[in-house]
């Protein structure tokens, strides 16, 4: 009788294709839930990180456009300046 109750208990038979394909099925789903947890968690950390990337992106073009337009600005200075000066006489 012991016999017979351990071959009950024991016996392991090959999987067969309806166990395998609910086994597939659990894994792909734990590792979608999974994959979704992470990304919800993580979206507003991304979110924040790429905002202030644009916004440092947007500070430093906006102060090379600032300091280009100073430059023309000063150029064109310099240029209206050397005009309104009278030529230099030659002293020889």
């Amino acid at each position: 009788m012991r016999h017979e109750n351990d071959f009950l208990f024991n016996h392991k038979e090959e999987p067969s294709i309806g166990s395998m394909l609910w086994g597939a099925t659990k894994l792909l789903t734990k590792a979608t839930w999974c994959t979704t947890k992470f990304v919800a968690k993580n979206t507003p950390a991304a979110i924040g990180l790429a905002w202030e990337i644009r916004r440092e992106i947007s500070h430093g073009i906006s102060e090379a456009i600032h300091e280009t337009k100073q430059e023309q600005k000063r150029v064109a200075l310099d240029k209206k300046i050397l005009e309104l000066m009278p030529p230099k006489k030659d002293v020889r």
